[in-house]
C-alpha cells in the first residue's frame, strides 16, 4: 500500500467545522483534500494506493473500514463532496437528457448490479449530463456519516476543468489515466467533441485506444497538445510509451485561481487535479 499525506503549518484538526473536506473513492484507492474555506487554501492531502483492486464485498470492507478509522474522516465538516472513480458512466446532451430513463441509459451500455444507486451531474461547460452509478451501500455509509455530502462522478470535474483551461480555444487531447481506464476528451477550438472511457488491460492496450481518436480526428502527433492527469508518473511504462508517440505531452498543474502553497506545491498535482478542483 502507498501512501501520500501532506499538511500545512496552519491545519487545525480542532476546526474542521471551517474546513470543506473532498474525498475520492475508487476499487484501487482512496484520497482526500482539506481546504479551509475561510482562508481560501489547502491544509491537508492525503492518498492511499491499494496493492490489489478492491471489488464486491472487499470493496466494501475496507471503505466502512476506512470510515471508521481514518482520524480526520472522523471529524465534523463545514461541507463535504464525495467523487467516484468508475468507467461505467455516460455522458447525455442536455437537449436529450430525460431524468425518467437513467437507469435505461447506463443499461444499454453497461452491466448493472441488483444493488446500484443511479445518479447524475450537469457539467455546465459540456453543456451535458454525466449518469453514473455507485453501490448503493456506500452512498448509505457515507450519508449517515455525512448527512450535507454532495456527490459527483470523476468525470464531472475532469470535463469541467479541461474546458474551463481551454481559454484560448485551442485544441487538445486530454487523458485522465486510472490503473485499469482512460479517459479520453478531444476539445477542438473550444468545443468538446469526443469523450469516452475505455479499459485496457496493459499499456499497449492504452496506446492503442488512444491513437484510435487520435487517427479519427486526424490529429498531428507530433503537434496536438495531450494533457495528462490521473495515477501515474513520468516515470511508468504508460507515460513512456505515449512520449514515444506523441510530441507535445504535459501534465495537468495546479488550477492558477487557488492558493496551494507550500508544501503542496511539492506534490504532483496531476495526481489531485479531480479532486482538487472539487473545493468550493
Amino acid at each position: 500500500m502507498k501512501e501520500i499525506s501532506v499538511q500545512h503549518e496552519t491545519f487545525n484538526p480542532t476546526k474542521t467545522s471551517t474546513y470543506h473536506l473532498s474525498l475520492q473513492m475508487g476499487m484501487y484507492g482512496y484520497a482526500y483534500t482539506i481546504s479551509d474555506t475561510i482562508r481560501k487554501q489547502f491544509v491537508a492531502l492525503k492518498k492511499i494506493t491499494f496493492d490489489t483492486p478492491l471489488i464486491g464485498d472487499a470493496f466494501s470492507v475496507k471503505m466502512k473500514e476506512i470510515l471508521k478509522t481514518d482520524i480526520l474522516l472522523n471529524k465534523n465538516y463545514k461541507s463535504v463532496s464525495f467523487l467516484f472513480i468508475s468507467r461505467k458512466s455516460i455522458l447525455i446532451p442536455e437537449s436529450y437528457f430525460d431524468r425518467t430513463q437513467l437507469k435505461e441509459y447506463l443499461k444499454f451500455h453497461f452491466h448493472l448490479q441488483e444493488f446500484e444507486e443511479i445518479q447524475y451531474n450537469y457539467i455546465a461547460q459540456a453543456k451535458a449530463y454525466d449518469v453514473y452509478s455507485i453501490p448503493s451501500y456506500l452512498t448509505t455509509m457515507l450519508v449517515n456519516k455525512f448527512p450535507q455530502i454532495e456527490f459527483y462522478h470523476h468525470l464531472n470535474p475532469f470535463l469541467a476543468e479541461v474546458l474551463k483551461m481551454n481559454d484560448q480555444e485551442q485544441t487538445f487531447l486530454a487523458l485522465d489515466i486510472y490503473v485499469s481506464f482512460v479517459q479520453v476528451a478531444y476539445v477542438e477550438n473550444g468545443q468538446l467533441k469526443f469523450s469516452n472511457a475505455f479499459e485496457f488491460g496493459n499499456e499497449n492496450d492504452m496506446l492503442y485506444r488512444i491513437l484510435q481518436v487520435a487517427e479519427s480526428f486526424s490529429l498531428d502527433k507530433k503537434s496536438v497538445p495531450v494533457n495528462i492527469s490521473g495515477h501515474l508518473t513520468s516515470e511508468d511504462s504508460h507515460y513512456k510509451l505515449l512520449e514515444k508517440y506523441f510530441a507535445n505531452i504535459s501534465f495537468r498543474g495546479h488550477h492558477e485561481s487557488k492558493d496551494y502553497g507550500y508544501p503542496f506545491q511539492q506534490v504532483d498535482s496531476h495526481l489531485f487535479v479531480n479532486l482538487l478542483s472539487l473545493e468550493q
